[in-house]
């Protein structure tokens, strides 16, 4: 990871410029090649959490088929059991102020939310604490 100090740059508005709404094609081959990893990882024990980061709200709006692939992700964490914290609708993704582009958080973005998903992932350890025998600090 790599911190970048940038502010709104016009990737946005120059894609939006060629075409009002783009689809984006599902791979179906990466699909379950995802599924494969995440078996794999389970059968190793190894604890997964599923993390859709926040994304500036006119480049949702900009994917055709946004409900198809977040319907996607959703069903891969609901098969394989595993928790999917999706920050779609958290408050940054409604301030340019945290993006350099419609996907990309800039660094004032990116330290904001990495507090917020270190605090739901504790949480959501801690809630699990008893169950998977997870060794907590203080």
């Amino acid at each position: 990871y790599k911190a970048r100090h940038a502010q709104w740059n016009s990737d946005f508005d120059n894609a939006r410029k060629k075409r009002k709404r783009h689809p984006i094609q599902i791979d179906s081959a990466s699909v379950e090649l995802y599924s494969q990893f995440i078996a794999e990882c389970k059968q190793q024990n190894i604890t997964l959490v599923m993390v859709y980061s926040p994304e500036y709200i006119e480049g949702q709006n900009y994917v055709l088929n946004r409900d198809e692939i977040m319907a996607v992700y959703t069903s891969i964490a609901q098969k394989h059991a595993i928790p999917f914290l999706d920050y779609s609708n958290d408050s940054l993704c409604f301030d340019k102020a945290y993006f350099y582009n419609a996907s990309h958080l800039n660094a004032l973005g990116s330290e904001l939310f990495t507090k917020t998903l270190a605090h739901d992932i504790q949480a959501l350890f801690l809630s699990k604490n008893c169950e998977k025998n997870i060794k907590t600090y203080e």
